[in-house]
């Protein structure tokens, strides 16, 4: 059950497990297979990208797991939620915050590049001010219903709750729009899809689910 798994802080020991972990739990993810649609590609292109994700959070945002390693989420502070250069190199992503556009290819890269420019303006067009960003969650698909995603998604919500944060996040399927209900979500808008048969939820949470 949820309530009897511990949630502890990343550590940056743990980066190189947190990022196996979330390839794991994306790989096979309908919106990474467009991205990146060559497998072997998104196998090695993956794994760097989760990795600078979560030592950027550890240096700038919240990134927790479970204690038996087996899930991971990371989040970030509005100000701080898009990841410039400079803040990436700081956080230890020199020179690996380079090699994920080169793994992935050219082609590839231009669709990475389109979609963030798109998730960025619709989170600038439905939330302002200083909220929450949960970027990332994760658990190794073998132990997807042993509650360890609710656990570590409460974990988060605590912390905007004790800092009277609104909670933004980004999901791709109705299921996952409505596991996040459940918790107090809502859906603000739906990104506009860079080809047919993809979606993009854009979700908030007021600070106590109000």
């Amino acid at each position: 059950m949820a309530e009897n798994i511990t949630i502890t802080n990343i550590q940056p020991q743990d980066v190189p497990r947190a990022a196996q972990v979330l390839t794991d739990a994306f790989y096979d993810d309908v919106l990474w297979r467009y991205l990146i649609p060559q497998d072997n590609l998104r196998a090695r292109a993956l794994p760097l990208m989760m990795a600078n994700s979560v030592r950027y959070a550890i240096h700038y945002g919240v990134a927790i797991k479970t204690t038996d390693d087996m899930g991971f989420a990371v989040g970030l502070h509005s100000e701080l939620a898009d990841m410039d250069l400079r803040r990436m190199i700081r956080a230890g992503n020199f020179p690996s915050v380079l090699w994920p556009m080169l793994v992935m290819g050219r082609k590839n890269a231009r669709r990475m590049i389109d979609l963030t420019t798109r998730t960025e303006a619709a989170r600038r067009d439905h939330i302002s001010g200083k909220y929450f960003y949960g970027s990332t969650m994760g658990v190794v698909k073998t132990q997807q219903s042993r509650g360890l995603g609710r656990a570590l998604l409460k974990k988060l919500l605590e912390y905007t709750d004790e800092h009277q944060l609104r909670f933004y996040a980004e999901t791709q399927t109705e299921g996952n729009v409505a596991f996040y209900q459940r918790y107090g979500f809502r859906v603000v808008a739906e990104v506009p899809p860079p080809e047919p048969g993809l979606r993009f939820f854009c979700i908030i949470r007021e600070p106590g689910g109000r």
